[in-house]
């Protein structure tokens, strides 16, 4: 595409004009859903979907949204194009964390059998495990860069671990006050939400220390989730509520916020740009808006006939979902929704992670499955039509 830019002005101003890529968006939606809904995208219509002019209120990169969903299509939606490998030895039982580092080269998966394994995801073989990482369940796997990635478990440990070749040892063992359930991190933070205690407890790796001053506490039940989105903390509870916390200002902004007035309570959650997607308990993905004080846009019905969300992995061109009805569906964001590819497994989907051309995912029949679409710089030799 930049290469056709640079040969004349005309190519270079249909390249760069946003009218263009808003048109081409709308009409890649259209071929791939083959629908014509009146209203199909409500979370964009308020940003100028259908606007004359390009800008409205907040901007929109037409040409981000329309490149990433074609990718996104080509690279998972066409059985042929896609590698897809199923590996088991050496976990012994459900694999309940998965995570692809950075640069997608490896990928960590633990679970019951309180074993870390890694893997190649070039070659698709195990590197490495490490027998006996914690004494209880692993529950979360988070990294930051790609020497050094954080567990935790129900031994009420945080681990941080070093990465170094075919090896991996432990650095570092943070204590916490009780069983932690879900792990987060960035550079210089980790977040770990805990199980019979709602709180967060925040550590800081640099100088190796939980800071028990500055723990989070806005839920009455267990962190079920967390996740860092720039400066916030984001967290679900089963006390049916997302809080927002400000790392900088270390207070919570936001509590209270009522995912669910049934039975059902949020399970897992996923940031992209301005949105906030939660899963919860019924098969459904409620969806927020941090610009507007987080007040919910959406809420998309996958009908899964109240099987959980346990993993939302949102991109630019498309929506992630992994589900106890052992599926991961991949999805156009529209209303109503569209699944233009699903993936079946042999038990449910415990955890899931994605990173450029990879999907990692973790089920109950102890297996780490890896789904590795074709790589973007072959899709300038791509003839497929949408």
């Amino acid at each position: 595409m930049w290469s056709v830019r640079c040969v004349c002005k005309r190519f270079c101003s249909i390249l760069t004009d946003e009218v263009f890529w808003k048109m081409h968006y709308i009409k890649r939606r259209k071929a791939v859903t083959n629908r014509n809904y009146k209203n199909p995208y409500p979370i964009l219509e308020k940003y100028g979907l259908y606007n004359k002019s390009w800008k409205s209120g907040l901007d929109i990169q037409w040409r981000d949204l329309a490149v990433h969903f074609t990718t996104d299509v080509k690279k998972w939606a066409f059985t042929k194009r896609l590698s897809t490998r199923k590996l088991t030895v050496p976990h012994a039982a459900s694999v309940d964390a998965v995570c692809i580092l950075k640069g997608a080269e490896h990928c960590i998966s633990g679970g019951r059998d309180r074993l870390l394994a890694v893997w190649d995801i070039k070659t698709c073989k195990n590197v490495t495990c490490y027998e006996k990482a914690h004494s209880g369940w692993i529950w979360d796997i988070d990294a930051y860069d790609n020497d050094h990635f954080f567990s935790c478990g129900w031994d009420s440990n945080v681990v941080q671990w070093s990465l170094r070749s075919t090896d991996v040892q432990p650095i570092e063992i943070y204590r916490c006050e009780n069983p932690a359930m879900t792990i987060a991190c960035k550079q210089g933070l980790v977040a770990a939400g805990l199980l019979d205690v709602p709180r967060i407890l925040l550590i800081d790796p640099r100088i190796q220390v939980i800071d028990f001053k500055s723990k989070v506490q806005a839920h009455r039940g267990a962190i079920t989730d967390i996740c860092i989105y720039e400066n916030t903390l984001l967290s679900v509870s089963e006390d049916k509520t997302m809080a927002i916390y400000d790392l900088r200002m270390k207070k919570t902004i936001r509590e209270n916020i009522m995912i669910a007035v049934d039975e059902s309570f949020p399970r897992s959650i996923g940031v992209k740009h301005n949105l906030v997607y939660v899963g919860d308990t019924r098969g459904n993905i409620h969806v927020f808006d941090s610009n507007d004080n987080f007040n919910r846009v959406q809420v998309v019905q996958l009908g899964l006939d109240c099987k959980q969300i346990t993993a939302v992995v949102p991109r630019l061109g498309s929506l992630i979902v992994g589900s106890t009805d052992k599926t991961v569906r991949l999805l156009v964001p529209s209303k109503p929704h569209f699944t233009y590819r699903e993936y079946r497994f042999g038990g449910e989907v415990t955890s899931m992670d994605c990173k450029q051309n990879v999907i990692a995912v973790g089920a109950t029949d102890h297996s780490v499955t890896l789904l590795k679409g074709v790589p973007e710089t072959c899709y300038l030799a791509d003839n497929i039509e949408l």
